[in-house]
């Protein structure tokens, strides 16, 4: 596309009314400020995003059955935990050393220790993103 006059160019980029080379080099100031602005912007969501979350793990199994097994449902739930966290990685997710598991709780109450543990952790300001599994089933 051609424009006839440098004003025109101005005012096309800008939206704005111009004239003159003095208007159109404002224009063009104005226009590198604006892309400076947004990379800086993009830059301070870049290092927010960097910034380390840190992840519990929360398993949960009603029954007792099978949680003798030397792999059970929970280190299962636990494995595919683990698995997503290290995939969002790139977001500063961390997955804590702390287990939360509650084998052989109902999840019919509140009144479970590992979900205590991870509540006044939560409290405490030790936890940032709680992340469980949930069956499809």
């Amino acid at each position: 596309m051609s424009y006839p006059s440098l004003t025109k160019v101005a005012k096309k980029i800008t939206g704005a009314r111009w004239s003159g080379r003095a208007s159109l080099a404002w224009c063009v100031l104005a226009r590198v400020q604006a892309a400076e602005t947004a990379m800086a912007e993009s830059e301070k969501s870049s290092r927010r995003s960097a910034k380390r979350l840190r992840c519990a793990i929360y398993t949960r199994k009603s029954s007792e059955e099978g949680l003798e097994q030397a792999f059970n449902s929970l280190d299962a739930q636990r494995e595919a935990c683990a698995a997503f966290i290290l995939s969002q990685k790139h977001e500063g997710w961390t997955a804590l050393p702390t287990m939360y598991d509650d084998g052989g709780f109902s999840g019919g109450t509140m009144d479970r220790p590992a979900l205590k543990l991870l509540l006044g952790d939560i409290v405490a300001g030790k936890v940032d993103v709680v992340v469980v599994y949930k069956s499809t089933d």
